[in-house]
């Protein structure tokens, strides 16, 4: 039986107990909230502690706020690959054996630079009993195709008026050998079943391209370029438009933008194969369709199928939402069309550019086109050992272009074409604006 003395000491004890463990409690929500705290000074700030390591060494560990990851992808493009019987014949080897990486051999240091290249394949590849031609057909021994890869170009454009050059079969054996040979393309497909664009990822960045060429679609449906038919039964087989069916051309891009970005396409490019050929400046058919790939959100266009350069412009779309940059023209990257053999002998059709064009993506933020540049290119041509040799030569003012020469006539020359191509390009360059400098 419990008396009052110990009642009361028991209830003494009770509050005493009560009392300790509120102020204990008291102290842990006080450290708890200390601790939190902590935490939270130490993210913000970035204060650095120093940590114990597994050597019983000092290490000093930042808890600062991670950087946010920048990931970055760069495009190189080069004009129309165009090998002209001269050039085939100067890269031969032997009986059906050619060697097209020397005339690469310049050029390749800028294009391993490069995250991703591509050129216009202006033909077809063909084999020894089908027969190599260059103009009016355009039909290559198929390992232009190794030297072209090995040179730092992963992706070739077919959408020109060339890649009916070798007739069906040619037509499958070229898409054939691109993919056999780990060569990406776009274009052209080898059935209906096959994209008319490619979604590529590029260092984490995806980007969407579509290339399309000039030609004629007849009320029948029948789709040609250069009066080739490139259709089957249903539907084309190379990604034509036609001048005058332009409206269906749009709405058909509509199409395909909506599905590139579907798949994760963060920046779209176009490439066109377009305008008159050996005028240097774009005509109304150019500028009119740029402007309306620049009001569906392409980020980028680069046109090629004229033989010489056109201008570099900066658009805006109609809604003011989207900004597009435009080479209207790259010239050829290699050809026989030497300037004594033109009629116009202004030497244009020597001239060619290396355009290249960056994207960056900070973290989950939409990818953006930052920056752009050109590297002016001239065709060489020269004899070693009783041959022919095609060198396609950057003009790289930066670095200079004497060492590449064996004459002075050679320099003299390639100044020329330096100037020829800084004339048509500088211009419309320098209008530029990047999203860093808004």
């Amino acid at each position: 039986m419990r008396t009052d003395k110990q009642k009361n000491n028991n209830n003494s004890g009770k509050e005493i107990t009560k009392k300790k463990n509120l102020r204990k409690n008291k102290r842990s929500t006080a450290n708890i909230f200390i601790v939190v705290l902590l935490v939270i000074i130490v993210s913000l700030s970035g204060i650095s502690l120093l940590l114990a390591s597994k050597h019983g060494k000092e290490k000093l560990v930042d808890f600062g706020v991670l950087p946010t990851e920048i990931k970055t992808a760069t495009i190189g493009v080069m004009g129309d690959l165009l090998l002209h019987p001269q050039v085939q014949d100067g890269s031969k080897l032997g009986d059906d054996i050619y060697d097209f990486t020397p005339m690469f051999k310049y050029i390749k240091p800028y294009m391993d630079e490069l995250d991703y290249g591509v050129i216009n394949f202006e033909g077809t590849l063909s084999t020894k009993a089908w027969g190599y031609s260059g103009y009016p057909l355009f039909r290559y021994p198929e390992n232009v195709i190794d030297s072209t890869l090995i040179s730092g170009f992963n992706m070739m454009l077919t959408a020109n008026n060339h890649i009916g050059d070798g007739k069906p079969r040619g037509f499958q054996n070229t898409l054939n050998l691109f993919e056999n040979k780990g060569a990406d393309y776009i274009g052209s497909r080898k059935d209906t079943t096959g994209k008319q664009y490619l979604v590529k990822d590029i260092n984490g960045i995806k980007v969407g391209m579509s290339n399309w060429t000039y030609g004629v679609i007849a009320a029948n449906g029948r789709v040609s370029v250069n009066g080739i038919p490139v259709t089957t039964k249903d539907e084309m087989l190379v990604n034509v438009f036609d001048y005058q069916k332009l409206p269906e051309f749009y709405e058909k891009q509509k199409e395909l933008i909506a599905a590139m970005k579907e798949e994760g396409a963060e920046v779209i490019v176009y490439y066109m194969h377009w305008g008159n050929e050996y005028k240097i400046v774009n005509n109304n058919y150019q500028t009119q369709m740029a402007q309306e790939l620049s009001n569906m959100g392409v980020e980028v266009i680069v046109g090629g199928h004229p033989h010489v350069l056109e201008p570099i412009e900066y658009l805006t779309s109609a809604d003011g939402t989207n900004n597009t940059i435009i080479i209207y023209s790259l010239g050829n990257a290699v050809s026989n069309q030497r300037i004594n053999y033109m009629d116009k002998k202004t030497g244009h059709t020597e001239d060619g550019v290396l355009f290249k064009f960056e994207i960056t993506k900070n973290g989950d933020d939409k990818a953006y086109v930052s920056g752009a540049s050109y590297i002016p290119t001239w065709v060489n041509l020269k004899t070693v050992s009783g041959k022919r040799l095609y060198e396609i030569v950057p003009l790289d003012y930066e670095k200079g272009w004497e060492n590449y020469f064996t004459t002075q006539a050679e320099i003299q020359a390639a100044n020329k074409s330096y100037e020829r191509s800084q004339a048509i390009l500088e211009p419309g360059y320098k209008t530029l604006v990047f999203k860093n400098d808004l």
